[in-house]
């Protein structure tokens, strides 16, 4: 194998020599370019002692908070029923997704869809492995409960596509978006 392969390789920790059966090493410095080993390094600074750090004094802060519930912390302690809403939802969104994927005129709810399958998966992982959701972001100006980048997926694109079905799509285009939606239909190709 080339070298220089094998040198960028061992630079992100990862031994790919004939025979060598090491895990990636998830602490090297190309590692925590990534945003996910990001977050996972920075919570690990503030698990410890739930600190809070304040970015805009007064305004804004990154703080540590579990969340064992859903949004705002309802429904706590209810994992189990939590992980099967969410499945659910996700087999929903993800079939959406693909029944209307070949139309060009949904562009934009396949876009929204995409952030909100995106939000749903993060929480979910979240709440699968942890037993709960790790959320990090705190308006302290106006008492916001604290929140995470999968809540602004989700809030934001169901905002999003209420304003495309209030304001951008005819009744026309949502009769024919209800129309593909019909699993029970065979799908007409357009030719």
């Amino acid at each position: 194998m080339n070298f220089a392969v094998r040198k960028a390789f061992l630079t992100l920790g990862i031994n790919i020599k004939k025979g060598a059966r090491d895990a990636p090493n998830f602490k090297t410095p190309a590692f925590s370019a990534l945003p996910w080993n990001f977050w996972h390094w920075l919570f690990d600074i503030f698990r410890p002692a739930y600190k809070t750090v304040s970015l805009l004094p007064g305004v804004f802060e990154l703080s540590y908070l579990e969340n064992h519930g859903a949004a705002f912390g309802i429904l706590k302690g209810q994992k189990a029923f939590l992980i099967l809403m969410t499945g659910i939802t996700l087999t929903v969104l993800i079939f959406l997704y693909f029944r209307i994927l070949g139309e060009q005129r949904y562009g934009c709810i396949r876009l929204m869809l995409a952030f909100l399958i995106s939000g749903a998966i993060g929480n979910f992982i979240d709440r699968c492995f942890h037993d709960y959701v790790i959320d990090f972001f705190y308006f302290c100006l106006i008492d916001f409960p604290v929140f995470n980048v999968a809540d602004i997926y989700v809030t934001v694109s169901v905002i999003l596509l209420f304003l495309l079905f209030g304001f951008y799509y005819k009744e026309e285009d949502l009769d024919h978006l209800l129309h593909l939606l019909q699993f029970w239909k065979k799908r007409k190709t357009q030719e």
